[in-house]
């Protein structure tokens, strides 16, 4: 099975912010590719984020859902693991999500 990494160029565009400001205000161990992939596959291919409430969150929501992507994504499937469900992520009752 093949990761889908395949954006929009709308989603691109929010995931590049959120990694910018990641970079800029999070003490990280994860390259700028890293943190784009993460969130790409993530988003794509395991649990829907709503991209622009995750780039307009809180400090400490903030960081956890980009550290807690970084860390706890199966990088071969696009599945978060250990339970972990980003504060970010699009619920049923929020629709498909964008």
């Amino acid at each position: 099975m093949s990761l889908n990494l395949t954006t929009t160029t709308l989603e691109r565009g929010i995931i590049a912010e959120i990694v910018d400001r990641a970079l800029d205000t999070v003490i990280t161990r994860y390259s700028r590719q890293d943190l784009v992939m993460a969130i790409t596959a993530c988003h794509l291919n395991g649990t829907r984020l709503d991209l622009p409430k995750l780039r307009a969150a809180r400090g400490v929501d903030f960081v956890h859902d980009v550290t807690g992507i970084a860390h706890h994504l199966d990088r071969r499937t696009g599945q978060l693991t250990g339970g972990f469900v980003p504060r970010c992520a699009w619920t049923a009752a929020e629709g498909e999500g964008g």
